[in-house]
């Protein structure tokens, strides 16, 4: 008696409740095939294919430079000086009476290496 594979399938006793349909084995076959198309050889063996010449399945290794000791550059030294230039409001040896206020100007001019900024001042020292 010959018995076609659709019947053959169907009164098979299921096992552990797994059904193979002759539909599903077919696109699982089908499936494995195409897929085992896919990958790497695939793409080696197409003429088409191009690989970059920087890109390498075996790494190589890259020397690195010795790292060089950076010397610390010593601080230029300034030197801070002024040359006395003129009075401009009170002249020397001007008498002013007792508890009056007075704002003294003097011209100067900066006889130093160092550049004055906003945070110098002059102050009179005895």
């Amino acid at each position: 008696m010959k018995k076609s594979l659709r019947n053959y399938w169907k009164k098979q006793p299921q096992k552990n409740n797994l059904r193979f349909s002759p539909a599903r084995v077919g696109i699982l076959l089908l499936l494995t095939a195409l897929l085992s198309a896919c990958g790497e050889q695939a793409a080696v063996n197409n003429p088409d294919y191009y690989l970059p010449p920087t890109l390498s399945h075996h790494p190589t290794e890259i020397p690195l430079a010795t790292p060089t000791e950076i010397q610390p550059t010593a601080t230029p030294y300034c030197e801070n000086d002024l040359t006395f230039i003129e009075d401009v409001n009170y002249p020397d040896n001007t008498e002013v009476t007792p508890g009056t206020l007075v704002d003294k100007i003097w011209l100067v001019e900066n006889s130093g290496t160092c550049s004055w900024d906003s945070q110098y001042r002059i102050r009179f020292v005895e």
